[in-house]
């Protein structure tokens, strides 16, 4: 047996706490009690990539979280994988759902809830921007 994917998550107090913070000081939001769920990161090792790990990954956690009725919402910020300059405006292409990335998310129910820029300064291919989803529980 052995690990071939992972899903990490923090409980939070509040959505909008998200928005002034970057990607590298998101551990400062963490509460214990808080009532929403931010997924961080997940990760599949690349051998097993395609094979719905991912999904499978979201969907279960989704259910426990449900199953448990201590959440009231679970919240993200991801990025686009296939955005170019060319594609036009970034707000406008994220609200496509055209890239495999926010498509993964809003296929599984989560809603685009804003554009956060300067969240990941690091991220040149997104300008810096971070995406804001939520998923009700």
């Amino acid at each position: 047996e052995k690990v071939v994917g992972c899903l990490f998550t923090q409980r939070i107090e509040e959505e909008t706490d998200i928005e002034r913070k970057t990607s590298k000081d998101l551990s400062s939001l963490h509460s214990g009690k808080g009532k929403i769920v931010q997924l961080l990161r997940i990760s599949v090792s690349p051998q097993f990539q395609g094979l719905g790990l991912s999904h499978a990954l979201i969907e279960g956690a989704l259910r426990l979280l449900q199953e448990q009725g201590k959440v009231k919402k679970v919240v993200a910020v991801t990025r686009c994988s296939s955005f170019e300059d060319n594609s036009g405006e970034y707000e406008k292409y994220v609200h496509t759902c055209k890239d495999p990335t926010i498509a993964f998310h809003v296929g599984r129910g989560a809603k685009i809830v804003k554009i956060l820029p300067n969240f990941r300064n690091e991220d040149i291919a997104n300008h810096g921007h971070g995406v804001l989803i939520s998923y009700d529980i």
